[in-house]
């Protein structure tokens, strides 16, 4: 009897540790599940030859992120009149102040000038200084604070390089999250259907402008070098290159790929010996951020530059991960 009901136990107990392993097996495989798949296809020197897969070493690079606005060329004959009513201004109070001390200093020698002279020599000096203040602030509410002329002699020779088309004058407009009301110290700006090499401009002559509601953003006045060929009235894409630059790689274009949605591209290496004289290749899916691209690809901040990328052949790689293999002997 008691033989029996050791025997009972044991057979309980069997069963109940099989129950336990098996859930355990069954959540491990839930979990497994779970995870996302790993993007990797295996293959010998053989099949990569055949399939035409080629490779590349990745190129060490640096990334200077820029912010983007819009710009558009201005006439310049607002800014013509500005110089005039300043010239005008600068003159009439130079005039009053030369006809003050004449008077001054002939009522000082007793010759005959009347104090009511005097008077009258000082309030219109006093008049005009006034008038030339107001055309001053006048300037500021059209053309800012900061702006590159303090006088009207050196606007003039503003005025003459805008109209030899040395200079042209551009208003460029940044989102607000995107800069700060600092001026920037360099722009670079291009137009709207650029080529394939499009022509750029520099402006270093960078002042902020007054806000305009018509406008979301901020803005800044800016004197654009060598721009004979911007016209009045054409429109520009303004940059401003950011102070810091990334180390990092960059991923050829001709490595990405477009699958599930997004971009990837392949990394390649090889796989340590198993088989003598059968070497393997691991070629493995990766997602690639295309939000820095460069002239030669797209930039990816930190990247190993030993790093291999597949350069050719990244489709049928796709392909035959995905199960969606043709014929090989095709």
């Amino acid at each position: 009897m008691t033989s029996r009901f050791h025997f009972f136990v044991t057979a309980v107990a069997s069963v109940i540790a099989l129950g336990i392993v098996t859930v355990a097996y069954a959540q491990d495989a839930g979990d497994e599940e779970d995870e996302a798949p790993d993007r990797l296809v295996t293959l010998d020197a053989a099949t990569v030859a055949r399939l035409g897969i080629v490779t590349a070493a990745v190129q060490p690079s640096e990334y200077r992120g820029e912010t983007s606005g819009f710009g558009l060329v201005m006439p310049f004959d607002t800014l013509a009149q500005t110089y005039s009513d300043l010239a005008t201004a600068e003159s009439a109070v130079q005039t009053s102040k030369a006809a003050l001390d004449r008077a001054r200093s002939l009522f000082a020698a007793d010759v005959s000038v009347s104090r009511q002279t005097v008077e009258a020599a000082e309030r219109q000096e006093v008049a005009d200084s006034a008038q030339l203040s107001l055309v001053q602030r006048k300037g500021e509410t059209q053309w800012g604070q900061g702006t590159p002329w303090r006088s009207a002699a050196q606007l003039s020779r503003i005025l003459m390089r805008l109209s030899s088309g040395d200079l042209a004058l551009v208003r460029v407009t940044f989102s607000s999250s995107g800069m700060g009301t600092t001026a920037p110290t360099l722009l670079r700006v291009q137009r709207v259907e650029a080529s394939a090499e499009p022509k750029t401009w520099t402006a270093k002559t960078i002042w902020r402008a007054p806000a305009d509601p018509t406008v979301p953003g901020i803005s800044f006045f800016a004197l654009v070098e060598d721009a004979r060929a911007l016209l009045p009235g054409e429109r520009l894409i303004v940059s401003v290159p950011g102070e810091q630059a990334q180390q990092g790689v960059v991923i050829p274009s001709s490595a990405v790929l477009i699958a599930e949605g997004t971009a990837w591209y392949y990394t390649a290496e090889t796989q340590p010996l198993i088989v003598p004289l059968a070497p393997q290749m691991n070629f493995i899916r990766v997602m690639l951020d295309l939000g820095q691209p460069t002239a030669e690809g797209y930039f990816m901040s930190g990247g190993d530059t030993a790093l291999r990328v597949v350069v050719e052949g990244a489709g049928l790689l796709l392909a035959r991960e995905t199960g969606a293999t043709e014929d090989d002997e095709d």
